[in-house]
């Protein structure tokens, strides 16, 4: 497994300055949701990701580990932005009719 410092042989900055798993357009902060969100560990998201090799996993993981406050800032705006778009939005017709039949 790479160390803190080997990250950048997996790791890649996308031209919009996005972390990506060098040679694919995956991003490192997918997989840090899947680890905070569902608990993963780098078995289980080899498993899911097995187009992913456990060293590119490992990469991403330490390179979070490296960038742990820039990358908990965007998780955090992006679920701030969901919400106040989920709240502007409003209930939708399905789910009235749903809790209108008891469901």
């Amino acid at each position: 497994m790479p160390s803190v410092e080997t990250y950048h042989k997996y790791i890649d900055l996308n031209p919009q300055g996005v972390p990506v798993i060098k040679g694919t357009r995956f991003k490192v902060i997918i997989l840090v949701e899947e680890k905070l969100a569902w608990g993963w560990d780098a078995k289980e998201m080899y498993r899911q990701h097995p187009s992913l090799s456990p060293e590119q996993i490992q990469a991403a993981m330490n390179y979070y580990a490296n960038h742990r406050e820039e990358i908990d800032l965007e998780i955090s705006s992006s679920l701030k932005a969901f919400e106040k778009i989920r709240r502007e939005a409003g209930t939708s017709e399905l789910r009235k009719k749903l809790k209108a039949k008891g469901l």
